[in-house]
């Protein structure tokens, strides 16, 4: 009885102490990126605070960890999520392999963090490790990678094996704080880096009390960080990083951009281009442009002027030379389509090859359309959905004079349709007095009936007040005139004596 009496009593001890943890800690998400030479037992570090098995580890300096891994537990309330690297100068692989390979892996890792909550870089150390120049190589990649402050602000250093440091120490009574503050040379310059944020772990797979212990350590140092390593901090980071590689093949990099610049510049300057040509070139000088500012996104000094900033400024100006061409040649077909399409309307004579000719007009857009334009009388417009040449609002300031002839075609439509409708008008308007003409010539003389005479001289007065007067009608208005005289002679003048009509 007593015994569970006591057991309860730890339970509820236990218990107590975990709330006061969780009333403690600061955040509710806290992330741990893990860091290290291989062979520190960094990947099975991950596995006990995780309880996750997918983190495999050696101590026989032999990395297995060829891939960032993530995995997310919960302790004390709070979400904990750690994110294992491979081994930084990973022994599989050359020095300048595992350069590059550990700055990849960073950023994969990263990627892997989730966002939110207090983040901390794990530097894992093995204790009675000999310090050597690999272990220098290690802490430089690790500023190099995560910045040059990110020991100082960010960074928790955590010695491995703490149960060999247990079996060393215990005789002489000597705890790990005073170890560490014993440390001379590199290893005492890393732990004053880091402010002494240093913790010991031990391995016991068994001792699950211990190991909880240990993880609510590493949480409340990470709550007493200067700051927490950000995805801008990264970004910050890596963009340092990559001026750092830009430097050292800028170089060889300058003569390969400056050949592509010469051959594309060599290409552009030919004359007979047309827009299938021009439109190829333009997505390689892109392409050339697009290249020049992936290589240079990397960190510059307030006002510190490209390494890049000529190739690119030639890329520019390629890029510029062919989109001036490509719309020259556009607004040069256009206005071809057009002075064609004016000729032909002007010289058109019927209203049916005139609406033809306006339908032809409206094609125009069709016509322009696959080239990126919208083209209307109002106004030229570029269309997105059709846009190969990645034309610009800027581009249309030389469409200007364009718009302005599309106007004047379609003034030059409405007022050839007004001529031809003229012509109609006064070809009906010359057949209907001829008919008239002829049927007046046919009222035999004897006829004394005035009605017939009436009905001709009214129609000949309508159809003097149906003409409008210009040059053109002039003759035809004297013509109708005439014979309006003669019709009036006729009903007013030739008229027979009634009486002596009578008489006879």
């Amino acid at each position: 009885m007593a015994s569970d009496e006591i057991r309860e009593d730890q339970r509820n001890s236990k218990e107590l102490e975990n709330k006061k943890i969780e009333e403690s800690v600061k955040d509710t998400n806290y992330t741990f990126i893990f860091v290290g030479k291989t062979g520190t037992g960094k990947s099975s570090l991950c596995s006990r605070i995780s309880g996750s098995d997918k983190f495999q580890d050696s101590d026989s300096g032999e990395s297995k960890t060829s891939e960032p891994q993530m995995a997310q537990s919960n302790h004390f309330g709070v979400s904990v999520t750690v994110v294992d690297t491979a081994g930084i100068m990973d022994t599989s692989v050359t020095s300048q392999e595992a350069n590059i390979k550990s700055r990849d892996d960073m950023y994969k890792a990263i990627a892997l963090c989730p966002p939110g909550g207090k983040r901390a870089i794990i530097l894992v150390l093995k204790y009675l490790d000999r310090f050597t120049d690999a272990d220098k190589e290690c802490v430089r990649i690790v500023e190099t990678i995560f910045g040059d402050e990110c020991l100082e602000k960010n960074c928790i250093i955590i010695m491995t094996h703490g149960d060999v440091f247990d079996k060393r120490n215990q005789k002489r009574n000597l705890t790990f704080e005073n170890w560490c503050q014993r440390e001379q040379g590199e290893l005492r310059t890393w732990f004053e880096k880091c402010k002494k944020r240093i913790l010991l772990f031990r391995k016991n797979d068994e001792d699950l009390e211990m190991n909880e212990k240990q993880i609510k350590n590493l949480i409340q140092m990470t709550d007493t960080l200067d700051e927490s390593y950000t995805n801008e901090k990264f970004e910050v980071a890596k963009r340092k990083h990559k001026r750092l590689l830009l430097n050292a093949k800028l170089p060889n990099l300058l003569e390969t951009f400056q050949n592509n610049l010469n051959e594309l510049k060599g290409e552009i300057n030919s004359e007979d281009l047309n827009l299938d040509q021009l439109k190829s070139l333009k997505s390689k000088a892109i392409k050339l442009f697009n290249d020049l500012e992936e290589e240079d996104d990397v960190y510059y000094r307030k006002d510190e002027q490209s390494v890049l900033h000529e190739p690119k400024s030639q890329a520019k100006q390629n890029i510029d030379h062919i989109n001036d061409r490509i719309v020259n040649m556009l607004k040069k077909l256009l206005v071809k389509d057009i002075d064609i399409l004016k000729r032909k309307i002007q010289s058109c004579e019927s209203l049916d090859n005139l609406d033809k000719l306006e339908k032809e007009t409206n094609q125009l857009n069709e016509r322009f359309s696959q080239h990126g334009l919208i083209v209307s009388h109002q106004a030229i417009d570029i269309d997105e959905n059709r846009n190969d040449f990645n034309l610009q609002s800027a581009d249309l300031r030389v469409f200007q004079n364009v718009i302005d002839q599309m106007k004047e075609l379609s003034e030059i439509i409405n007022e050839k349709r007004k001529e031809l409708i003229s012509v109609q008008n006064l070809q009906k308007i010359r057949s209907r007095f001829k008919s008239l003409k002829r049927d007046f010539r046919c009222i035999p003389k004897i006829d004394y009936s005035n009605q017939a005479r009436f009905d001709t001289l009214n129609e000949t007065y309508l159809l003097l007040n149906s003409i409008q007067r210009s040059d053109s009608t002039a003759s035809l208005i004297a013509e109708i005139a005439e014979f309006q005289e003669e019709a009036e002679k006729s009903v007013f003048t030739d008229q027979p004596c009634w009486y002596c009509c009578e008489i006879l």
